[in-house]
């Protein structure tokens, strides 16, 4: 009942979305100071539809395992391919944070009580051996932002287990001050279209979906050379669409890679 209220606003809110905005609904330098998400981007809503339209299919897709297919294929049907989140299109929170006490951005303060000042979470949260195998097996370069590498390189340990060694800390790029906060990455988003595609849900290319889904992931985690790095990683066994005979897997894996600590509630509903 609370997914379906949810998918209702989504719709109501899409309707309104889909009212051109003008000068006279709304006001260019007054409501853009005042936006944290998409700043400068009004009166232009195409954005604003864009992340309506993936939040909703992010709600379906929770449901598609849930006995109710015919109301997610119906709800899925509404949404037109074209107005889903494309690449580089990362929903994020930016008020301004600062470098200050009282003013981190909240992953950042998560982990620092103070600038430079690492708190209990910090020293706690280390890589788990299922994550560090999974990006050093497929040579994957986005380690090096979630996880820090030690004397030993990059280290991780099994849950629970107090008689391991030192495991990687949390990967200092994955950790700024002034960075926005995260609603939801473009990879997040690219990787339910693919999986939605799949499903025969929505029209469009499921591999090619999946695939900028990556390049989002590796341009969000500043990957150097992201077209061939792409190229070289995406033919790998593991990695490969066209050699997967589970594609449904094979997505959701690719979506927890790329939204590893940052979406850990969208992880677990998978």
């Amino acid at each position: 009942d609370v997914y379906d209220s949810c998918v209702a606003q989504i719709n109501m809110a899409i309707t309104i979305l889909n009212d051109p905005a003008t000068e006279a609904s709304i006001s260019k330098a007054t409501d853009n100071a005042r936006i944290i998400t998409f700043k400068g981007s009004l009166p232009d809503l195409d954005l604003w539809k864009r992340f309506a339209n993936s939040l909703k299919l992010r709600l379906l897709l929770n449901q598609s395992e849930a006995g109710k297919d015919s109301y997610v294929k119906a709800e899925a049907a509404k949404i037109d391919a074209n107005e889903l989140l494309q690449v580089g299109d990362d929903v994020l929170a930016d008020p301004g944070y600062l470098n200050s006490t009282g003013k981190l951005s909240p992953y950042y303060g998560s982990y620092y009580n103070k600038p430079g000042e690492s708190g209990d979470f910090y020293k706690m949260y280390h890589a788990s051996n299922f994550a560090v195998d999974f990006y050093v097996n497929n040579n994957d370069p986005r380690v090096s932002f979630f996880y820090d590498k030690t004397s030993s390189g990059f280290v991780g340990n099994d849950f629970g287990d107090e008689t391991a060694g030192s495991a990687s800390p949390v990967g200092a790029p994955s950790l700024n001050p002034t960075a926005p906060s995260v609603i939801m990455t473009a990879s997040e988003a690219l990787f339910d279209q693919a999986e939605a595609i799949q499903r025969g849900w929505i029209s469009g290319d499921a591999k090619q979906a999946y695939l900028d889904g990556i390049e989002s992931s590796f341009k969000y985690t500043g990957v150097a050379n992201v077209d061939d790095a792409l190229t070289a990683y995406a033919a790998q066994d593991n990695v490969d669409w066209d050699a997967a005979t589970d594609k449904i897997k094979l997505i959701i894996t690719q979506k927890w890679a790329a939204v590893n600590q940052m979406s850990i509630l969208t992880v677990y509903n998978d």
